[in-house]
Protein backbone atom coordinates (compact mmCIF):
# COMPACT_ATOMS: atom_id res chain seq x y z
CA UNK A 1 0.00 0.00 0.00
CA UNK A 2 3.07 2.55 0.55
CA UNK A 3 6.74 2.91 0.87
CA UNK A 4 8.55 2.37 4.54
CA UNK A 5 11.18 5.22 4.76
CA UNK A 6 13.77 4.56 7.32
CA UNK A 7 15.91 7.37 8.15
CA UNK A 8 18.71 7.79 10.33
CA UNK A 9 19.44 7.44 14.09
CA UNK A 10 17.54 10.12 15.70
CA UNK A 11 14.70 10.12 13.73
CA UNK A 12 11.07 8.33 13.78
CA UNK A 13 10.02 6.14 10.70
CA UNK A 14 7.43 7.54 8.04
CA UNK A 15 5.60 5.81 5.49
CA UNK A 16 4.85 7.85 2.05
CA UNK A 17 2.51 6.59 -0.28
CA UNK A 18 1.52 8.84 -3.75
CA UNK A 19 -1.42 8.65 -6.04
CA UNK A 20 -2.69 10.13 -9.15
CA UNK A 21 -6.03 10.74 -10.12
CA UNK A 22 -6.87 11.85 -14.04
CA UNK A 23 -10.27 13.11 -15.02
CA UNK A 24 -12.46 10.91 -16.97
CA UNK A 25 -10.22 8.07 -16.07
CA UNK A 26 -10.88 8.64 -12.09
CA UNK A 27 -13.26 10.93 -11.89
CA UNK A 28 -15.93 13.18 -13.69
CA UNK A 29 -15.54 16.75 -14.14
CA UNK A 30 -19.01 16.97 -12.68
CA UNK A 31 -18.04 15.29 -9.41
CA UNK A 32 -18.91 18.11 -6.41
CA UNK A 33 -15.20 19.47 -6.23
CA UNK A 34 -15.76 19.22 -2.18
CA UNK A 35 -16.20 15.72 -2.28
CA UNK A 36 -13.26 14.83 -5.01
CA UNK A 37 -10.96 16.94 -2.46
CA UNK A 38 -12.35 14.67 0.37
CA UNK A 39 -12.06 11.71 -1.91
CA UNK A 40 -8.28 12.55 -3.05
CA UNK A 41 -7.30 12.43 0.40
CA UNK A 42 -9.03 9.64 2.10
CA UNK A 43 -7.11 6.90 -1.17
CA UNK A 44 -3.84 8.15 -0.23
CA UNK A 45 -4.63 8.38 3.95
CA UNK A 46 -5.96 5.15 3.89
CA UNK A 47 -2.81 3.52 2.62
CA UNK A 48 -0.98 5.30 5.08
CA UNK A 49 -3.13 3.91 7.48
CA UNK A 50 -3.25 0.45 6.37
CA UNK A 51 0.52 -0.16 6.70
CA UNK A 52 -0.40 1.34 10.95
CA UNK A 53 0.91 4.57 10.22
CA UNK A 54 -1.16 8.14 11.86
CA UNK A 55 -1.27 10.32 8.86
CA UNK A 56 0.79 13.53 9.12
CA UNK A 57 1.06 15.42 5.77
CA UNK A 58 0.88 15.76 2.28
CA UNK A 59 1.39 17.73 -0.93
CA UNK A 60 -0.75 18.20 -3.88
CA UNK A 61 -0.22 19.10 -7.33
CA UNK A 62 -3.01 20.05 -9.55
CA UNK A 63 -3.30 20.58 -13.49
CA UNK A 64 -6.06 22.74 -14.73
CA UNK A 65 -7.36 23.42 -18.12
CA UNK A 66 -8.05 27.32 -18.80
CA UNK A 67 -11.39 27.09 -18.82
CA UNK A 68 -11.62 25.94 -15.12
CA UNK A 69 -14.09 27.75 -12.73
CA UNK A 70 -13.43 29.90 -9.90
CA UNK A 71 -16.33 28.44 -8.15
CA UNK A 72 -15.08 25.39 -8.58
CA UNK A 73 -11.72 25.52 -7.23
CA UNK A 74 -12.30 27.44 -4.31
CA UNK A 75 -15.09 24.35 -3.55
CA UNK A 76 -12.28 22.14 -4.03
CA UNK A 77 -9.96 23.94 -1.82
CA UNK A 78 -12.85 24.52 0.53
CA UNK A 79 -12.89 20.71 0.79
CA UNK A 80 -9.52 20.07 1.33
CA UNK A 81 -8.99 21.83 4.31
CA UNK A 82 -12.68 19.87 5.65
CA UNK A 83 -10.61 16.68 4.76
CA UNK A 84 -7.34 17.99 6.31
CA UNK A 85 -8.73 19.07 9.53
CA UNK A 86 -10.39 15.73 9.93
CA UNK A 87 -8.04 14.02 9.09
CA UNK A 88 -5.60 16.08 11.27
CA UNK A 89 -2.72 15.91 8.52
CA UNK A 90 -1.04 19.36 6.93
CA UNK A 91 -1.08 20.29 3.55
CA UNK A 92 3.27 20.50 3.09
CA UNK A 93 3.30 22.31 -0.64
CA UNK A 94 2.73 21.22 -4.18
CA UNK A 95 2.39 22.52 -7.06
CA UNK A 96 -0.33 23.63 -9.81
CA UNK A 97 0.44 23.86 -13.63
CA UNK A 98 -1.83 24.45 -16.55
CA UNK A 99 -3.31 21.33 -18.57
CA UNK A 100 -4.34 21.45 -21.99
CA UNK A 101 -8.20 19.64 -21.51
CA UNK A 102 -8.40 17.87 -18.09
CA UNK A 103 -7.60 17.78 -14.60
CA UNK A 104 -4.93 15.69 -13.21
CA UNK A 105 -4.41 15.44 -9.65
CA UNK A 106 -1.31 13.94 -7.99
CA UNK A 107 -1.16 13.36 -3.78
CA UNK A 108 1.91 12.50 -2.20
CA UNK A 109 0.95 11.43 1.68
CA UNK A 110 2.99 10.74 4.40
CA UNK A 111 2.50 9.04 8.14
CA UNK A 112 4.46 8.53 11.07
CA UNK A 113 5.13 4.93 13.20
CA UNK A 114 4.46 4.89 16.98
CA UNK A 115 7.28 2.11 17.05
CA UNK A 116 9.22 -0.34 15.51
CA UNK A 117 6.40 -2.78 14.15
CA UNK A 118 4.61 -1.90 10.46
CA UNK A 119 1.27 -3.68 9.23
CA UNK A 120 2.38 -5.25 6.01
CA UNK A 121 0.84 -7.84 4.02
CA UNK A 122 2.98 -10.10 4.18
CA UNK A 123 2.86 -11.00 7.90
CA UNK A 124 -0.52 -13.33 8.36
CA UNK A 125 -0.02 -16.95 10.00
CA UNK A 126 -2.39 -20.22 9.75
CA UNK A 127 -5.51 -19.97 11.70
CA UNK A 128 -5.48 -16.04 11.73
CA UNK A 129 -8.89 -14.76 11.72
CA UNK A 130 -9.92 -12.65 8.32
CA UNK A 131 -11.75 -8.94 9.59
CA UNK A 132 -13.24 -6.59 7.46
CA UNK A 133 -14.35 -3.12 7.68
CA UNK A 134 -16.38 -1.74 5.61
CA UNK A 135 -19.32 -3.23 3.29
CA UNK A 136 -17.77 -4.71 -0.01
CA UNK A 137 -19.57 -3.47 -3.25
CA UNK A 138 -21.08 -0.44 -1.66
CA UNK A 139 -18.78 2.20 -3.60
CA UNK A 140 -19.06 -0.20 -6.66
CA UNK A 141 -22.96 0.29 -6.16
CA UNK A 142 -22.51 4.24 -6.43
CA UNK A 143 -19.95 4.28 -9.30
CA UNK A 144 -22.61 2.40 -11.27
CA UNK A 145 -25.56 5.14 -10.04
CA UNK A 146 -23.36 8.24 -11.00
CA UNK A 147 -21.51 6.58 -13.97
CA UNK A 148 -25.19 6.44 -15.00
CA UNK A 149 -26.24 10.03 -14.89
CA UNK A 150 -25.07 13.05 -17.31
CA UNK A 151 -21.83 14.47 -16.91
CA UNK A 152 -21.64 17.93 -18.60
CA UNK A 153 -19.68 20.51 -17.10
CA UNK A 154 -18.43 21.45 -14.29
CA UNK A 155 -19.45 20.30 -10.91
CA UNK A 156 -21.26 22.07 -8.34
CA UNK A 157 -22.71 22.20 -4.81
CA UNK A 158 -23.60 17.89 -3.61
CA UNK A 159 -26.51 16.35 -4.38
CA UNK A 160 -29.40 16.85 -1.92
CA UNK A 161 -29.98 13.57 0.14
CA UNK A 162 -27.57 11.18 -1.71
CA UNK A 163 -27.85 7.77 -0.52
CA UNK A 164 -25.09 5.46 1.12
CA UNK A 165 -23.81 4.17 -2.35
CA UNK A 166 -23.24 7.42 -3.58
CA UNK A 167 -21.58 8.83 -0.92
CA UNK A 168 -19.41 5.74 -0.43
CA UNK A 169 -17.92 6.54 -4.30
CA UNK A 170 -17.91 10.09 -3.95
CA UNK A 171 -16.89 10.76 -0.28
CA UNK A 172 -15.48 7.93 1.10
CA UNK A 173 -14.42 8.80 4.72
CA UNK A 174 -12.95 5.22 5.84
CA UNK A 175 -11.53 4.96 9.36
CA UNK A 176 -8.08 6.46 9.33
CA UNK A 177 -7.25 5.29 12.89
CA UNK A 178 -8.10 1.82 12.29
CA UNK A 179 -4.29 0.46 11.05
CA UNK A 180 -2.54 2.22 13.77
CA UNK A 181 -4.93 0.57 16.09
CA UNK A 182 -4.96 -2.53 14.18
CA UNK A 183 -1.04 -3.09 14.50
CA UNK A 184 -1.33 -1.60 18.76
CA UNK A 185 -3.69 -4.60 19.14
CA UNK A 186 -1.78 -7.18 17.50
CA UNK A 187 -2.42 -7.64 14.03
CA UNK A 188 -0.60 -10.08 11.74
CA UNK A 189 -1.15 -8.58 8.06
CA UNK A 190 -3.53 -6.05 6.78
CA UNK A 191 -4.06 -3.97 3.51
CA UNK A 192 -6.31 -1.29 1.94
CA UNK A 193 -9.04 -2.96 0.69
CA UNK A 194 -9.28 -0.65 -2.54
CA UNK A 195 -9.53 -2.89 -5.31
CA UNK A 196 -12.26 -4.87 -4.61
CA UNK A 197 -11.90 -8.21 -1.88
CA UNK A 198 -11.17 -10.98 -5.13
CA UNK A 199 -8.40 -9.59 -6.11
CA UNK A 200 -7.30 -7.71 -3.05
CA UNK A 201 -7.63 -11.18 -0.94
CA UNK A 202 -5.62 -12.96 -3.32
CA UNK A 203 -2.71 -10.47 -2.91
CA UNK A 204 -2.96 -10.92 0.70
CA UNK A 205 -3.43 -14.43 0.42
CA UNK A 206 -0.35 -14.73 -1.74
CA UNK A 207 1.46 -12.02 0.16
CA UNK A 208 1.48 -14.44 3.43
CA UNK A 209 1.88 -17.50 2.02
CA UNK A 210 -1.38 -18.24 3.21
CA UNK A 211 -5.09 -19.69 1.40
CA UNK A 212 -7.62 -17.55 2.86
CA UNK A 213 -11.41 -19.13 3.58
CA UNK A 214 -14.00 -16.47 2.96
CA UNK A 215 -17.59 -17.00 3.95
CA UNK A 216 -19.47 -15.10 1.68
CA UNK A 217 -22.58 -15.21 4.20
CA UNK A 218 -20.94 -13.24 6.82
CA UNK A 219 -20.29 -10.58 4.03
CA UNK A 220 -21.76 -7.19 6.06
CA UNK A 221 -25.41 -6.55 3.79
CA UNK A 222 -25.58 -3.53 1.40
CA UNK A 223 -28.20 -1.34 2.73
CA UNK A 224 -32.02 -1.69 1.13
CA UNK A 225 -32.67 -0.92 -1.84
CA UNK A 226 -29.73 -1.19 -2.86
CA UNK A 227 -28.23 -4.75 -4.69
CA UNK A 228 -25.21 -6.44 -6.27
CA UNK A 229 -24.59 -10.25 -7.32
CA UNK A 230 -21.81 -11.72 -5.25
CA UNK A 231 -19.52 -11.18 -8.43
CA UNK A 232 -20.20 -7.37 -8.57
CA UNK A 233 -19.68 -7.21 -4.83
CA UNK A 234 -16.56 -9.12 -4.96
CA UNK A 235 -15.04 -6.77 -7.92
CA UNK A 236 -15.97 -3.91 -5.93
CA UNK A 237 -13.41 -1.18 -5.62
CA UNK A 238 -12.16 2.05 -4.10
CA UNK A 239 -13.38 1.11 -0.77
CA UNK A 240 -10.38 2.27 1.04
CA UNK A 241 -11.36 0.47 4.18
CA UNK A 242 -8.77 -2.08 5.96
CA UNK A 243 -8.70 -6.09 5.36
CA UNK A 244 -6.74 -7.53 8.02
CA UNK A 245 -5.54 -10.93 9.55
CA UNK A 246 -5.33 -11.23 13.63
CA UNK A 247 -4.68 -14.04 16.16
CA UNK A 248 -8.11 -15.84 16.50
CA UNK A 249 -8.42 -14.57 20.10
CA UNK A 250 -8.71 -10.99 19.46
CA UNK A 251 -11.67 -11.58 17.11
CA UNK A 252 -13.56 -9.78 19.72
CA UNK A 253 -11.81 -7.13 20.15
CA UNK A 254 -11.83 -6.07 16.82
CA UNK A 255 -15.78 -6.75 16.15
CA UNK A 256 -15.95 -4.12 18.85
CA UNK A 257 -14.38 -1.91 16.97
CA UNK A 258 -16.29 -2.00 13.75
CA UNK A 259 -14.56 -4.98 12.21
CA UNK A 260 -16.63 -8.58 10.97
CA UNK A 261 -15.28 -11.27 10.87
CA UNK A 262 -15.59 -13.27 7.15
CA UNK A 263 -12.96 -16.00 7.03
CA UNK A 264 -10.00 -17.49 8.44
CA UNK A 265 -6.48 -18.03 7.03
CA UNK A 266 -4.60 -21.82 6.79
CA UNK A 267 -1.84 -23.05 5.39
CA UNK A 268 -0.94 -23.46 1.43
CA UNK A 269 -0.35 -26.79 0.08
CA UNK A 270 0.59 -25.11 -3.21
CA UNK A 271 -0.10 -21.64 -4.57
CA UNK A 272 -1.96 -19.15 -2.14
CA UNK A 273 -5.57 -19.24 -2.89
CA UNK A 274 -9.03 -17.58 -1.94
CA UNK A 275 -12.03 -20.40 -1.01
CA UNK A 276 -14.54 -18.71 -1.67
CA UNK A 277 -17.46 -20.42 0.50
CA UNK A 278 -21.29 -19.85 0.20
CA UNK A 279 -23.68 -21.99 2.58
CA UNK A 280 -20.91 -24.22 3.58
CA UNK A 281 -20.51 -24.92 -0.12
CA UNK A 282 -17.14 -23.77 -2.36
CA UNK A 283 -18.47 -20.99 -4.95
Amino acid sequence: DAALLEPGPGSGRRVITTDTYVEDVHFFRAHPPSWLAEKLLAANFADVSAMGATPEAYTLSASLPRDVTEPWWVAFCDGLAVASTRAQVTVAGGDITASPDRVIFSVTAYGTLNGADVLTRSGGQAGDSLMLLGVPGLSRAGWERWSAISHGGWGGSPPDNPDPALLAHLRPRPDLAAGSWALSQGAHAGMDLSDGLARDGQRLAEASCLDLIVDLDQLPPLPSPIELDIEQRLAGGEEHDLMVLVPPGMRGAFESRGFTWIGESRSSTGEPVVHWLQSGRKV
